[in-house]
């Protein structure tokens, strides 16, 4: 998408966001195939156990919602970025 207003800013495309969403909906329901090895310790060490699947237990439909859900907390309006330079801490805004 076109949602780079700065060449210095990091932004994430519609489709790189859809597949942290796919990850995320898949590591929940204990498939670990979208993980990566430095987040997940799952995904190298199986006999790893949990003590609770999160989504294991929650219909396909349940599932898909929460996938919803996602995509509506995580919108990203065209031509903005999840992330900023603009600092707003009370110890930089005042040193």
């Amino acid at each position: 998408s076109g949602r780079k207003l700065d060449e210095n800013k990091i932004t994430v495309s519609d489709a790189e966001l859809e597949k942290v969403h796919d990850g995320l909906v898949a590591h929940l329901s204990d498939n670990h195939s979208f993980c990566w090895d430095e987040v997940c310790w799952r995904k190298e060490n199986p006999d790893i156990q949990l003590k609770a699947l999160h989504l294991n237990e929650h219909t396909f439909n349940q599932k898909q919602k929460f996938h919803q859900f996602l995509k509506e907390c995580f919108y990203i309006p065209t031509k903005q970025s999840l992330i900023t330079y603009i600092r707003i801490s009370y110890n930089e805004a005042f040193n």
